[in-house]
């Protein structure tokens, strides 16, 4: 468009908009200098959040390497980094450990679910995932940066590890992970490792917080409440790549797991039985929650055990009739003194109302290990 000067002086509003542009472009220049690649536009955040929007030549090209080394000078033995770039980093001072090895895949040491304490460098390409694996550094992407290094390598300060004892996995088809891939996941080793059937059952193994490696599109029926009550975190996000499936890593804090369940206890004559009730020395019924088509029990181990074990489970209508659901997600022969457990029970969508009798049993032989209670329908605490 060309202005002339009748059309200015007839709308002289654009004088005032042309030079509140030019003057808004010069500032910005000299802002950002010298970091004009990085450079983006006010209304979307500026360079700083320039690394949400757009990746690779638009924004890095490895420019920032004199200030990474700079850093690295500053910081010492705690940084460690991933450079986006194909300059010797040597040649530059940074002797520190590389997150990646010039394959791109993560280097040995990194615990890409659970970093170590330290400083850390990412390169905005990797941090978006331009790498063979392209979720190396969801852990990060879960955060907001500490800094920038010229607004293409990001900073971040992690200050303590996670600490647990124990990764639970699913069992079926098998874990998703072998142990010693999981461990170097999560940076813990020499770890208790258990597996139960995550459709049937869920396990919060004895010794306080831990781990839970599970597949992606798992999740709903036992997650979901202790999401909503803050008990249980996601800490990283695994997409399948040619050498590694789809997987998803939570961290259990601990916690009393009872608090999303609730309900009273009755022996089968009728007459109260307080919560809990234990079967012989080996577990103890704890709480449950349930009404009709599902039913879910809590069990606290108190000895273990390798009998064959299940969990007996009669919905017993008020008709008199029966559906029966016994069974065990998380086997007997794992179990240490500690653990709980919850068993899920379903009955089908046309259930009926009714009470839920149920018990352990050795289920080669049908003997229970003490007679069986009944449950009187309850809600949960926690709803999805």
């Amino acid at each position: 468009m060309i202005f002339t000067r009748a059309t200015l002086e007839r709308y002289p509003a654009l004088i005032w908009a042309v030079g509140i542009g030019l003057a808004w472009a010069a500032a910005a220049a000299l802002f950002v200098h010298p970091h004009h690649l990085a450079y983006f536009n006010e209304l979307v955040g500026g360079p700083a959040r320039g690394y949400r929007y757009l990746g690779d030549s638009n924004l890095d090209w490895g420019q920032d390497l004199k200030l990474l080394a700079s850093y690295g000078r500053e910081v010492g033995d705690d940084l460690r980094y991933s450079y986006n770039g194909v300059a010797d980093v040597r040649a530059y001072g940074l002797w520190q450990p590389s997150l990646t090895t010039p394959e791109g895949e993560g280097a040995p040491g990194f615990a890409p679910a659970n970093p170590a304490p330290g400083r850390y460098a990412i390169s905005a390409s990797h941090w978006q995932g331009i790498l063979p694996d392209r979720d190396l550094f969801d852990w990060f992407q879960r955060r907001e940066p500490d800094g920038m290094l010229g607004y293409s390598i990001l900073l971040y300060d992690v200050a303590a590890a996670l600490e647990g004892e124990w990764i639970a996995s699913c069992a079926s088809p098998a874990p998703l992970l072998p142990a010693a891939e999981a461990e170097r996941l999560v940076g813990a080793g020499q770890t208790r490792h258990v597996t139960f059937d995550c459709q049937e059952s869920w396990v919060f193994p004895a010794g306080g917080p831990g781990w839970y490696v599970l597949p992606r599109t798992e999740g709903g029926w036992w997650i979901t409440p202790y999401l909503a009550g803050g008990a249980l975190t996601q800490v990283y996000d695994h997409r399948a790549t040619e050498m590694s499936p789809d997987y998803a890593v939570y961290y259990w804090a601990g916690g009393d797991p009872a608090q999303a369940l609730g309900g009273s206890a009755t022996t089968a004559g009728g007459a109260p039985a307080a919560l809990p009730v234990a079967f012989g020395g080996t577990a103890s019924l704890e709480a449950y929650a349930g009404s009709g088509p599902e039913w879910l029990t809590l069990w606290s181990v108190r000895e273990a055990t390798n009998r064959p074990l299940s969990v007996q489970a009669h919905l017993i209508a008020p008709d008199g009739s029966r559906r029966v659901d016994d069974g065990l997600g998380y086997t007997a022969n794992q179990w240490q003194p500690g653990d709980r457990f919850v068993q899920r029970h379903g009955f089908g969508p046309d259930a009926p109302p009714g009470e839920l009798e149920t018990g352990l049993y050795d289920f080669t032989t049908g003997e229970p290990l003490a007679p069986p209670v009944r449950l009187l329908p309850s809600e949960p605490a926690l709803s999805e």
